[in-house]
C-alpha cells in the first residue's frame, strides 16, 4: 500500500454518491429550503456550481479567497493556490467560460458576490455564518441539505461535488486528460475512477450541461 496514496484516496472518494447536477438545476434553484436566507442561498448555489464545474478538492474550495476569482478577458478565472497533489503550492488557474444561462457557475458566483457581506482584506470567498472560512464539514452540510431538499438519495459529502462534476464531464464528452487537468487528479487516480463508474461515452461547461 505504501507509495500509492493517490489511489487509496481515490478509492475512498468513489464510495461517495456523485452529486446530480440536473436535480439541482430543476429543483433547488427555484425553491430554496425554508429558513435559509437569500445570502446563504446565493452562497450555497455558488459553492455547488463552482464545486461541480471545477471538480476540485473540498479543502481547495474552502481555501478560495476573494482575490482567487476574477473576470478577465471574457473568462472567469479561479486560482488554486495549493492542492493535495501539488504540495509545493504552485499556483494553478482554471478558466471558466461565462454563459447566458442562470445555471452558469460564473453567474452563480457573481450573484453571490452581490449579496456577500463586505469584509476587510483578502477574506475567504465562501463565508460561514461567523464570517470565517467554511470548513469541509460545513460544505458537506450544504451538499447534504441540497440533496435532501432535491429528494436525492445516497451518501452525500463535500466530495460528491468533485465526483459529480467528473461524472458529468465524462458523460458530456470531456477526455480523461481534460478532466485530470481541471480537477487536479494524477493519472493513476483518474484511471481508477474511470473504471469505478463504468464505461461511458467519452465525446467545459456545455458538455457538462451548464447551458440549461
Amino acid at each position: 500500500l505504501r507509495g500509492k496514496p493517490s489511489e487509496l484516496n481515490w478509492k475512498a472518494e468513489v464510495t461517495k454518491t456523485p452529486y446530480n447536477r440536473n436535480r439541482t438545476r430543476q429543483f433547488y434553484l427555484d425553491f430554496p429550503p425554508e429558513g435559509v436566507s437569500y445570502e446563504f442561498w446565493a452562497r450555497d448555489l455558488a459553492l455547488i456550481a463552482l464545486g461541480l464545474r471545477t471538480m476540485r478538492q473540498p479543502g481547495e474550495l474552502c481555501n478560495l479567497r476573494l482575490s482567487d476569482v476574477k473576470l478577465v478577458g471574457g473568462l472567469f478565472w479561479v486560482r488554486i493556490n495549493k492542492s493535495k497533489t501539488d504540495q509545493l503550492a504552485k499556483e494553478k488557474f482554471i478558466p471558466i467560460e461565462k454563459m447566458s444561462s442562470r445555471f452558469c457557475s460564473v453567474e452563480r458566483v457573481v450573484n453571490y458576490l452581490k449579496v456577500r457581506p463586505v469584509t476587510k482584506g483578502d477574506a475567504p470567498l465562501f463565508l460561514s455564518k461567523s464570517r470565517k472560512k467554511m470548513s469541509v464539514l460545513a460544505i458537506s452540510a450544504v451538499v447534504k441539505r441540497f440533496a435532501e431538499h432535491a429528494k436525492m438519495k445516497g451518501r452525500f459529502t463535500a466530495h460528491s461535488l468533485r465526483i459529480g462534476g467528473a461524472t458529468a464531464a465524462m458523460k458530456g464528452g470531456l477526455s480523461m486528460e481534460q478532466i485530470q487537468t481541471i480537477g487536479g487528479w494524477v493519472s493513476d487516480a483518474a484511471r481508477l475512477y474511470m473504471r469505478a463508474i463504468g464505461t461511458v461515452n467519452l465525446g467545459a461547461s456545455i458538455a457538462m450541461g451548464f447551458e440549461g
